[in-house]
C-alpha cells in the first residue's frame, strides 16, 4: 500500500509554511530611521497590510484576531505619525 496522508496534515503544513514566509518577509524589512517620519508611516502601513494578508490565509480564529489587532495598531501608529507631522508643519 501507498502512504496515507491526512488532508488536515497537508493543510496544517501549508498554513505553517505560509506563516513562516510572511514572518520571514516581516523580518527582512529594515525599520526606518526615527527621524524619517514619511518612511515610518509607509513602513507601518506596509506592515499592517502584510498582517491583514496573513490573517486572510485561513489560520485559526484566535490567531487571525491577533493579527488583525496588530494590523490595526500599525495603522494607528501611522495615523498618529501623520497627524504629528501635520501639526509640526503648522
Amino acid at each position: 500500500m501507498g502512504t496515507v496522508i491526512r488532508l488536515a496534515d497537508v493543510l496544517q503544513d501549508r498554513d505553517s509554511l505560509r506563516q513562516q514566509q510572511v514572518l520571514d518577509s516581516l523580518r527582512r524589512l529594515a525599520t526606518p530611521r526615527p527621524d524619517d517620519g514619511a518612511a515610518r508611516i509607509e513602513y507601518y502601513r506596509h506592515k499592517a497590510a502584510e498582517l491583514r494578508e496573513m490573517a486572510e490565509d485561513g489560520i485559526l480564529f484566535e490567531a487571525r484576531q491577533t493579527l488583525l489587532s496588530l494590523a490595526d495598531s500599525y495603522e494607528d501608529m501611522a495615523d498618529t505619525l501623520a497627524t504629528v507631522g501635520k501639526l509640526r508643519e503648522e
